[in-house]
């Protein structure tokens, strides 16, 4: 009987060991994350690969795998949208999984999230790789808050009535059915504009900070109103379509 306890708490030691040293070399998960202002699409192969398409809305996460040493991923991303199957060509993440290859013995016990920040769609892309403890929610890259703010703001006047009814019909509205036909949510366009105008402002009195997202061509109020027009005629576009 002493021998059989004896035995039993050898081999209970035994797998506790090797759990613990299996946890020490846990490679990371990698997360796809975007914030490019519309829907992107990945897929876990090269550019020219035939691997599936999979949509990523904005402001949104997705697990693309355990990261594996003797099986590195391949990850390529496109935008989306009418006329993106054959003007929008993929482009390999290869940079940024090289990045998580090195870097990830440095972050024991954390996720990869490959960040796709704002850009405009004729600019390169613009992404980061951060590393983050598991169950995080997802990103808020520095703006996001300001720009609800001041859409709210807008919607209450501070533009002029016209720009106040515009915005309210933009962000009011049910993109549904527009986003399943590939257009972009009109909304998440005018905060991204609102956010590029808020930075532009903040940095005119204040200076940035290090470390602060700059978005690229950063709009003044005249093109924010420019932009409003623009979007809510588009809204009217979607409207018809959506009620054809």
């Amino acid at each position: 009987m002493k021998y059989f306890i004896m035995r039993t708490m050898l081999i209970t030691t035994l797998i506790i060991s090797c759990n613990n040293m299996l946890g020490m070399n846990k490679e990371p998960k990698i997360y796809l994350e975007n914030h490019y202002g519309a829907t992107i699409k990945y897929k876990k192969g090269k550019s020219d690969s035939t691997a599936e398409e999979i949509a990523v809305p904005n402001q949104g996460r997705v697990l693309i795998g355990m990261y594996d040493p003797k099986n590195v991923i391949n990850l390529s991303i496109r935008t989306t949208g009418t006329g993106s199957r054959f003007m929008s060509y993929f482009t390999e993440l290869s940079k940024q999984i090289e990045e998580i290859q090195s870097n990830r013995f440095l972050n024991k016990d954390k996720n990869a999230v490959i960040i796709v920040k704002p850009s405009k769609s004729y600019q390169s892309w613009d992404i980061e790789v951060r590393w983050e403890k598991s169950n995080t929610s997802i990103t808020q890259l520095p703006g996001d808050l300001a720009a609800e703010h001041e859409l709210q703001k807008i919607m209450d006047g501070s533009l002029g009535r016209d720009y106040a009814n515009k915005a309210t019909a933009i962000n009011n509205y049910d993109y549904t059915k527009s986003t399943k036909r590939g257009q972009i949510n009109l909304k998440t366009a005018l905060l991204k504009s609102i956010k590029e105008t808020v930075t532009q402002t903040y940095e005119k009195y204040h200076g940035r900070k290090e470390g602060d997202f700059l978005a690229p061509d950063l709009s003044t109020t005249e093109d924010l109103k420019k932009d409003i027009d623009r979007l809510h005629r588009s809204l009217l576009r979607y409207k018809t379509q959506d009620n054809q």
